[in-house]
């Protein structure tokens, strides 16, 4: 027997002990909750909690899910206070691994500056060998 089978009956048990049920109504009712708790085993969101997650995300602010609260970025250590790491929280919630926890605005800030500092340009230069000279080896004295 499986656990929402065992729930099921524990639960149609109790309301048996309560009122007086015919053998349809106790039969019917343990089919309607094994379903109900397999379902919300399954982790099937509900549209509204879909649309709230896609909200959370916004151009000034982002929305912790778990508190309510809202800052511009969603950092580990406030995730720590949830005991949830990044990714948990992702997956938690239904997430894309790579969403950045952070306001549309702040993305678009580090975008520009990313392109600005043109930091690949640098980094293939230097594995050339133009930028980095080579440093004597260290002997150990």
């Amino acid at each position: 027997m499986d656990e929402y089978m065992e729930k099921a009956l524990d639960i149609v048990e109790a309301q048996a002990a309560v009122r007086p049920m015919t053998e349809e109504e106790i039969l019917a009712q343990v089919r309607r909750l094994r379903s109900l708790l397999r379902r919300m085993e399954t982790d099937e969101k509900a549209p509204e909690e879909e649309k709230k997650t896609r909200r959370s995300i916004r151009e000034q602010r982002i929305l912790c899910l778990e508190c309510g609260r809202s800052f511009r970025m969603l950092t580990s250590r406030h995730l720590a206070t949830h005991r949830l790491t990044p990714d948990e929280y992702r997956d938690k919630w239904g997430l894309k691994k790579d969403t950045p926890l952070l306001c549309r605005a702040l993305q678009k800030a580090r975008r520009t500056t990313m392109h600005s500092i043109r930091l690949w340009e640098r980094r293939s230069s230097a594995e050339k060998g133009d930028a980095v000279p080579d440093l004597p080896a260290c002997t150990g004295a």
